[in-house]
C-alpha cells in the first residue's frame, strides 16, 4: 500500500457507476488510500460505501460542484500524491499507481495522466485486448507535449501547490477546472506527462451533468469567455492534437 497516495472520487448520484469504479480499483490490486466525496447524492453513498475495505466516505450535504471540491481536496490532503479521478473513468492498466508514483518521483513529474478510451456505454467486462496487454507490461513511456486529460489526473501535491496561485478560480464550479490544474503546471514550468502504454475507459456520456447543472455548465463558459484570458492563451498547448496509434486519446 502506498500511504502517500490518495485517490479521490467524487460521487453526484449515479451510485451504480461510482460504486463499480471502486470495487474494480480493489479487484486489480488498488489497496491504496480511497476517499470517497459525496457531494449531496441522494441516496447517501455512506451506508452504500461501508463494506468497500479501506474507503473513507465523506458527505456533503448539498452539491457543492467539483471545482470548489478539489479546490478544497487539494489543500487539505495530507499525502504527497492526490489522484483526481472521475467517477465515470476507470483505469485498466494493473498496478498504475504503484508504477505511477514511483515514476513521478523517479522523473520529478508534477502531474500525470494516462491514454483513455472513451466509450458510449459500460461493458460488461472491464478488461484491456491482448496487444494492450502486452504493451503495459513494458517500460513506462509517456510525452510531455500531448492532449491533457481531465478524468484522471495523480498530482505531486508538493509541486503543485508551489505553483501559486493554483486554486481553480471560483467563477469556475463545475467545467474546466482540469485545465486550470494543466495550465498552472505548465505555466509554472512543471513537467506534466501522458504515459502512452497505459490504459483508462472513459464513459463518454453525461454521468454527473443534467438537469439545472446544464445551467452551471453554460454559466462557466460566460465566466471563462470574460475572465479567461489564461485559457485562450494556454489552449494550444493543453488541447495540443497529439498522433496516437490507437483509439486512446
Amino acid at each position: 500500500m502506498n500511504t502517500d497516495h490518495t485517490i479521490a472520487i467524487l460521487g453526484y448520484n449515479h451510485h451504480d457507476i461510482t460504486l463499480r469504479n471502486i470495487r474494480h480499483l480493489r479487484d486489480t490490486g488498488c489497496t491504496d488510500r480511497i476517499l470517497l466525496w459525496d457531494n449531496g447524492s441522494d441516496p447517501a453513498y455512506t451506508p452504500l460505501a461501508a463494506d468497500l475495505p479501506g474507503v473513507e466516505c465523506r458527505r456533503e450535504e448539498h452539491n457543492r460542484f467539483v471545482n470548489p471540491v478539489w479546490n478544497d481536496l487539494i489543500e487539505s490532503c495530507g499525502t504527497r500524491y492526490l489522484t483526481l479521478l472521475n467517477n465515470d473513468c476507470f483505469v485498466l492498466s494493473p498496478g498504475y499507481f504503484d508504477e505511477v508514483t514511483a515514476h513521478m518521483a523517479l522523473e520529478n513529474f508534477a502531474l500525470t495522466s494516462t491514454k483513455t478510451l472513451r466509450v458510449g456505454r459500460m461493458p460488461q467486462r472491464l478488461r484491456l485486448g491482448p496487444i494492450r496487454r502486452i504493451a503495459g507490461t513494458r517500460p513506462l513511456r509517456w510525452k510531455t507535449r500531448a492532449r491533457r486529460q481531465g478524468w484522471l489526473m495523480t498530482i505531486d501535491l508538493h509541486q503543485y501547490r508551489a505553483c501559486a496561485p493554483y486554486r481553480i478560480p471560483d467563477y469556475l464550479r463545475l467545467w474546466f477546472g482540469d485545465d486550470w490544474i494543466w495550465y498552472r503546471v505548465i505555466s509554472a514550468g512543471r513537467t506534466s506527462a501522458i504515459y502512452t502504454n497505459r490504459f483508462a475507459l472513459h464513459l463518454d456520456f453525461p454521468v454527473s451533468i443534467t438537469g439545472s447543472m446544464n445551467d452551471v455548465v453554460e454559466a462557466d463558459k460566460a465566466a471563462l469567455a470574460k475572465y479567461g484570458d489564461w485559457h485562450r492563451e494556454y489552449l494550444p498547448v493543453i488541447h495540443c492534437r497529439t498522433r496516437l496509434w490507437s483509439r486512446y486519446v
